[in-house]
C-alpha cells in the first residue's frame, strides 16, 4: 500500500470539505434569496435594541416614549434593513414632528410616515445629515414610521412629539383665554410652558386644579395677577395640585403650568372653578328682574357674561335681550351653572317660551331654530339661593356647502359682526372658505372658531378678498366670524370641505356580512370615531350590539356627509329579521326603535364610494322621552353627545354642481 498517496488523497479531501464548509458559512445561498421580499432583512444586518421591527406587523411601539431620543431609550438604531416604529397620536393634537438625524457620509437613511391603514402620510428622502417631517392638525390614532436606507448600517436617532391644541402658550403674554369649565387632552412637552388667563373681579374666587400622573412628571402651578406679579403657587407631590384664590383687582388674571423637572411629556387634565365676590342679591346686570328690564346683550354676541362684566348670580328672575336680524335664523345658547341647581329659557317677541335648558348639568347648549327676526329674551331663574351662572349666544346663518351666500340669503352687508356656522365632517378636515367683497368700499376680515370659541384661523389682508385653505383638527360645528370697518359693505361667502381621510378600508373590516360583524356592544354611547377610528363605506358593513335591559328605545345615530355618495342604515334581531331602517337624504340621520333584552345587528350601505362615516348607539328607558319640556328627540340625542354634533346641515349634491 503506497500511503503516500492515500495521505495525499486525504489531504486533498479536506481541503475540498473545508471549501465546502466556507461556501455554506460565508457564501449567501442563491434559493434562499429568491425568498426574501423588499422589506426583508440584509443577511449581513447588524441587530439594534428594536429588532425585529422589519416590518408593520412588528414595528416597535414608541408611544410612551414621545420627546424621547432612541439613544436614550434602548441606544440608537442602525439601519441595515428597513425599520419600523409604530406610535399613538392623541385627540386634540396641535402637530406630529419626526426628527431622524445620521451621518450621512456613512449611507443615507429615509424616512416614511404611515397611517393606521398603512397609507403614507409623508415622507423625507433628502442627501442631508437629517430626515424630518411635520404633519400640522393630525387625526388621533396609530402612526407608523418606516427607516429604510442603502442598508449600509450606519446609525441613526429618532425623536416624535406633539402638542396640544392650546399652542402656541409658552409665556405670559401669549396666555390662552379660558372660561371656567373642564379642559382634557393637554400636555407639557419637555421644558414648554403652558398659560392661561381669565377675567376676575375683585372679590371673584378662583379654584384652579390640574390633574396629571406623578410618574410621568412633576407638574406644577403658578398664579398671577393682571400686573405679572406671582401671587399664589402650588408645588406639591402628589398627583393633582391646586390653588384657590380671591382677586383684589379687575383684570385678567394668568395661570402658568410647568414642569419642575423639564424634561418629560407629561399629560394633564385642567379645571376651572369661579365664585363670583359681592354681596346681597345684586350682580353687575341688576334690575333685570322682569322682561321689561331686561338687561341688553346684542352688542355682545359671542362674549360670556364673565367677559363683559362679571358672572351672572341667581337671586331670583335675570332677563336678557337680544336683536337678531332677518338673515339669521339660528341661534345657539350656551349656558354654565357652578354651585347649584337653576334654569334657562328662550322666549320670542311675544314672550312664548320657544326653548330651554332644565338638566342639573354643568354645561346645557340650547339651539335654535328662530321663527323669526326681532327681539328675544332670556330668562335665568331657579332657586334663589344666588347660583353663579354664566352665559353666551350666537345668532347664526348655516351656509350651505358649495354654495355661495347670495345665492340663498343674498349678499351679506358688513355693518357689524356677522356669524355663520359651518359643519366639516368627519374625514374631510381640509376647509376652504372665500370671502369676496371690494376692499375700497371697507375692509373686511374673517375668523374661524371651533366649538368652544377659540379662533384658530384668521384671514385679514389689504386685498380685496380674503381666503382660507387649511386642515382642521377635529369635524363639527365651527363658527365663522365677518367683521371689518362697518362701513355696510356688501360681501359673498362660499365655503367646501374636502376629503382628507384617503385610507383604502376602515379597521372594522372584514365585516361585510352578519357573521363577521363587528361588535360594539361594550361601547354603548361612545362612537366609532373614539373606538378604532371613523370607518369608510366601501361595502356593506355590519355591527353587531347587545342591549341588556326591557322597555327601551334604541338610539341609532349616523353621521356623514351625503353630499359625497348617499348612505342607510338598518337593524335587525338576533334572527336576522329587519325590525327597522332608514335610507337617509341628508347628514347626521338617525333610528329611534323599541327594543328589548337581546343581540342586534346594524347593516351600514350605500353607494359604496369610500364616504366617511360615524356610528353611535345608546338606549333610553321609554318613560324619559319626552320628560323635558321644550326638548324634541334632537335635543334628547345632543343632551348625550353634545348639541352641535346632530345639527342637520343643509347641503347640496357635490355630484350635481360640480
Amino acid at each position: 500500500m503506497d500511503l503516500t498517496k492515500i495521505y495525499k488523497r486525504g489531504l486533498a479531501v479536506s481541503f475540498l470539505l473545508l471549501i465546502f464548509i466556507i461556501g455554506v458559512l460565508f457564501i449567501p445561498n442563491a434559493n434562499n434569496k429568491q425568498i426574501l421580499d423588499e422589506n426583508s432583512p440584509s443577511l449581513s444586518a447588524l441587530e439594534d435594541n428594536y429588532e425585529p421591527n422589519n416590518y408593520f406587523s412588528t414595528a416597535y411601539d414608541l408611544s410612551n416614549h414621545e420627546n424621547e431620543w432612541l439613544s436614550t431609550i434602548a441606544g440608537n438604531g442602525t439601519q441595515g434593513d428597513d425599520d419600523y416604529f409604530m406610535i399613538w397620536v392623541d385627540y386634540w393634537s396641535l402637530y406630529l414632528k419626526i426628527n431622524l438625524t445620521f451621518f450621512h457620509s456613512l449611507g443615507d437613511i429615509n424616512l416614511a410616515l404611515y397611517d393606521n391603514g398603512w397609507s403614507i402620510v409623508d415622507e423625507s428622502n433628502s442627501t442631508t445629515d437629517n430626515e424630518y417631517i411635520e404633519i400640522p392638525n393630525p387625526i388621533d390614532g396609530t402612526y407608523y414610521f418606516r427607516v429604510s436606507g442603502l442598508n449600509l448600517n450606519n446609525t441613526y436617532d429618532l425623536l416624535w412629539q406633539t402638542d396640544d391644541f392650546f399652542e402656541e402658550n409658552n409665556d405670559y403674554w401669549s396666555s390662552m383665554w379660558v372660561d371656567p369649565n373642564y379642559y382634557s387632552y393637554l400636555k407639557i412637552l419637555g421644558g414648554d410652558e403652558d398659560w392661561f388667563r381669565t377675567y376676575l373681579n375683585p372679590g371673584d374666587t378662583i379654584d384652579v386644579s390640574i390633574y396629571f400622573d406623578h410618574m410621568e412628571g412633576d407638574l406644577q402651578l403658578d398664579l398671577y395677577d393682571p400686573s405679572e406679579v406671582l401671587r399664589e403657587k402650588s408645588d406639591s407631590g402628589n398627583n393633582d395640585e391646586l390653588i384657590s384664590f380671591t382677586a383684589d383687582m379687575s383684570g385678567d388674571w394668568r395661570f402658568r403650568v410647568y414642569n419642575a423637572s423639564g424634561v418629560s411629556v407629561v399629560h394633564y387634565d385642567l379645571d376651572l372653578w369661579l365664585t363670583t365676590g359681592g354681596s346681597g342679591d345684586e350682580d353687575a346686570y341688576e334690575e333685570n328682574d322682569f322682561y321689561g328690564q331686561a338687561y341688553d346683550l346684542s352688542y355682545y354676541e359671542g362674549r360670556w357674561l364673565s367677559g363683559i362684566s362679571g358672572f351672572g348670580s341667581q337671586f331670583d328672575e335675570d332677563w336678557y335681550k337680544i336683536n337678531v336680524e332677518p338673515s339669521f335664523e339660528h341661534l345657539i345658547v350656551n349656558f354654565n351653572q357652578f354651585d347649584g341647581d337653576i334654569q334657562l329659557e328662550v322666549y320670542d317677541t311675544s314672550i312664548n317660551i320657544i326653548g330651554g335648558s332644565y338638566h342639573r348639568e354643568y354645561n346645557e347648549p340650547i339651539k335654535i331654530t328662530l321663527p323669526s327676526s326681532g327681539t328675544y329674551y332670556f330668562k335665568v331663574s331657579g332657586s334663589n339661593k344666588g347660583t353663579n351662572y354664566d352665559l353666551q349666544y350666537v345668532a347664526f346663518c348655516l351656509l350651505e356647502e358649495q354654495t355661495w351666500l347670495s345665492d340663498v340669503y343674498g349678499m351679506g352687508i358688513q355693518g357689524d359682526l356677522d356669524f355663520y356656522l359651518i359643519d366639516v365632517s368627519p374625514g374631510f378636515l381640509q376647509l376652504e372658505i372665500n370671502l369676496t367683497f371690494i376692499h375700497s368700499s371697507g375692509d373686511i376680515n374673517m375668523a374661524l372658531y371651533n366649538e368652544m370659541g377659540s379662533d384658530i384661523i384668521k384671514a385679514e389682508s389689504l386685498d380685496d378678498d380674503e381666503y382660507i385653505n387649511d386642515n382642521l383638527t377635529y369635524p363639527g360645528m365651527h363658527f365663522l366670524l365677518i367683521y371689518g370697518d362697518n362701513m355696510g359693505n356688501e360681501y359673498n361667502l362660499w365655503w367646501d370641505d374636502h376629503k382628507t381621510d384617503l385610507r383604502s378600508d376602515d379597521n372594522y373590516e372584514i365585516n361585510n356580512d352578519p357573521s363577521s360583524a363587528y361588535d360594539i356592544s361594550y361601547a354603548q354611547e361612545i362612537s366609532l370615531w373614539e373606538i378604532n377610528g371613523l370607518a369608510l363605506q366601501f361595502d356593506e358593513d355590519w355591527y353587531e350590539i347587545y342591549v341588556d335591559g326591557s322597555n327601551l328605545e334604541l338610539i341609532l345615530w349616523l353621521a356623514y356627509d351625503s353630499a359625497e355618495g348617499l348612505m342607510g342604515f338598518e337593524v335587525y334581531d338576533n334572527h336576522l329579521i329587519k325590525i327597522t331602517g332608514n335610507f337617509t337624504l341628508t347628514d347626521n340621520d338617525y333610528i329611534v326603535h323599541d327594543v328589548s333584552n337581546g343581540t342586534y345587528y346594524i347593516r351600514v350601505y350605500g353607494d359604496n364610494l369610500g364616504n366617511v362615516y360615524n356610528l353611535w348607539w345608546g338606549t333610553q328607558e321609554l318613560e324619559e322621552i319626552g320628560m323635558i319640556p321644550g326638548y324634541d328627540l334632537l335635543i334628547l340625542i345632543a343632551s348625550i353627545i353634545g348639541v352641535t354634533t346632530v345639527c342637520i346641515k343643509l347641503k347640496r349634491s357635490k355630484l350635481k354642481h360640480k
